[in-house]
C-alpha cells in the first residue's frame, strides 16, 4: 500500500510540473550519471556559444563536483521539485541517454506517467538525446537480459556518431524516436581542439610524456533483483604487475617517455584499490573521458564503446578481451565480432605487450579508415553545433 501511495504522490506532483509554463530561451540538461560530462557537457558550452541569450539549465547529482561549472550555467539538484519544475519549464530538454523519461516493457506507473508527458508536454517541448557513445554492447531489447515488447520515450530528436548507431536506435525505442540524425557526438569536438589538449596535459602534468590508456568497462550481476556494477579487479592486478613491462615494450618500440593512465567506468569506479604508483596514473580524477582521450597516444580497452570514439583519431587502439566468451554470453552480448573491428584483440596481457611490440600504425590507420567509412561515421569536428543547428530547425 505504502508503495501505491508513493507512485501515486510522484505521478500527482509529476502532473502539476507538466503544467509548469514553458520558459522560451530555457534549455534542461541531464545527465544520467548526474555529473558535468560527456555529451550534455559538451553541448551545453557549444550552446552558450552559439545561443549566449538563452538560459542553461544543468541538473547534477547529490554532492557532485560544481567548481568545473562554468559560471553561465545554472545547477539544480536532481531529485528535488526544483529540479522537475526547472525541467518541465524548459522549451528544449536534452539527456545523454535515449530519453530523460523513459520506459519499456509493461507497469502501470511507467504508463500513466509516459501518458502524461505524451498528453501535455511533448507540444511545448521538445526532447533530445545524445547517447552516450555508439554501442559495442548489445543495448535495450536487443540485449540478452532485456527482452522487452513495448518502448516509450520523450525524446524526439537524436544526434548519433555514425550509421550502426542509428540503426540501433531506431530498432531498439520501437519506432518512437522520429528523426535520428547522424551529427557526430558533441564530447568528441574536444578530441580536435589542440589548445584544449595542451591545458589538459598541463593540468595532468604530463607535458612531454606519452599516454598510454588503459579504459576497461564494468560487469554487473543481480544482487536481490536488481543490477550492480562490479568491478574488474583482476585485470587491475594484472596491469600493476605488467605495467613495466607495458612501458619497456613501448619505450622500445616508439620512444619517448611512456605513462600509463587507468580509467574505470563510473559504474564500477568505487570497486577498485589503491593501484597507483608512479608507473600507473589516476585517470578518473578529470570527470570526463573526452579530456583523456584528447591527449591519448595508444588506447587500451575491452568492451568500452570509447573505443569508437577513439577512431576519429586515427591512433592506435588494442582490445584486451580475456573474457570474450563469458562476456557475450552472460552479460548482454556485442553487436560486433572481432575480426570486424579493426583493431588487433590480446587475450591477456602478454599479448599486449605483443602487440605493442608490433604495432604497425599505417596499416592500423586503413583498417580504421575502411570501418569507419562502412559504417557512415561522422568525421564533423563540430557535432556540438550541427546537433544544434537541427535544435533550432525544429523550434522554427
Amino acid at each position: 500500500m505504502d508503495g501505491i501511495k508513493a507512485s501515486l504522490a510522484e505521478i500527482w506532483n509529476r502532473w502539476k510540473r507538466m503544467k509548469t509554463k514553458v520558459v522560451p530561451n530555457r534549455i534542461f540538461f541531464h545527465n544520467i550519471w548526474g555529473k558535468y560530462s560527456d555529451n550534455t557537457r559538451a553541448l551545453a558550452e557549444e550552446y552558450h556559444r552559439v545561443h549566449p541569450d538563452w538560459e542553461i539549465i544543468y541538473e547534477i547529482g547529490n554532492g557532485v563536483e560544481t567548481s568545473v561549472i562554468p559560471e553561465y550555467i545554472t545547477t539544480t539538484t536532481s531529485g528535488t521539485d526544483e529540479c522537475l519544475k526547472l525541467m518541465y519549464s524548459s522549451r528544449v530538454v536534452v539527456d545523454n541517454d535515449w530519453g530523460v523519461i523513459k520506459r519499456s516493457g509493461i507497469g502501470i506507473r511507467g504508463r500513466i506517467i509516459c501518458f502524461l508527458y505524451k498528453s501535455v508536454i511533448s507540444s511545448k517541448t521538445l526532447y533530445v538525446s545524445t547517447g552516450h557513445g555508439t554501442p559495442l554492447k548489445k543495448i535495450g531489447c536487443d540485449a540478452i537480459s532485456d527482452r522487452s515488447d513495448r518502448f516509450v520515450t520523450s525524446t524526439q530528436l537524436m544526434g548519433v556518431l555514425d550509421n550502426h548507431s542509428k540503426s540501433v536506435y531506431q530498432r531498439i525505442t520501437m519506432g518512437n524516436v522520429k528523426e535520428i540524425v547522424v551529427t557526430g557526438s558533441p564530447r568528441n569536438d574536444y578530441l580536435f581542439d589542440a589548445a584544449y589538449g595542451e591545458d589538459i596535459r598541463k593540468q595532468l602534468g604530463l607535458v612531454g610524456k606519452r599516454l598510454l590508456l588503459f579504459a576497461p568497462t564494468f560487469r554487473t550481476r543481480i544482487v536481490d533483483g536488481k543490477v550492480q556494477f562490479v568491478g574488474v579487479e583482476d585485470l587491475l592486478k594484472n596491469i600493476n604487475d605488467y605495467s613495466v613491462d607495458i612501458l619497456n615494450a613501448l619505450h622500445e618500440r616508439m620512444g619517448g617517455d611512456w605513462v600509463l593512465g587507468l580509467r574505470v567506468h563510473p559504474g564500477a569506479a568505487s570497486n577498485f584499490g589503491d593501484v597507483f604508483n608512479e608507473r600507473i596514473i589516476d585517470a578518473n580524477k578529470l570527470t570526463d573521458m573526452a579530456d583523456y582521450l584528447c591527449i591519448t597516444d595508444i588506447l587500451l580497452t575491452d568492451y568500452s564503446s570509447c573505443l569508437f570514439d577513439f577512431m576519429l583519431t586515427k591512433r592506435p587502439c588494442i582490445m584486451l578481451w580475456a573474457d570474450e566468451k563469458e562476456y557475450s554470453t552472460n552479460e548482454r552480448g556485442m553487436y560486433f565480432k572481432e575480426a570486424e573491428l579493426p583493431y588487433p584483440v590480446a587475450r591477456d596481457f602478454s599479448e599486449v605487450i605483443s602487440c605493442l611490440k608490433s604495432i604497425n600504425e599505417s596499416d592500423m590507420h586503413r583498417s580504421v579508415e575502411a570501418f569507419t567509412q562502412k559504417y557512415g561515421f561522422s568525421d564533423n569536428h563540430h557535432a556540438g553545433e550541427t546537433l544544434i543547428q537541427y535544435i533550432d530547425q525544429r523550434l522554427t
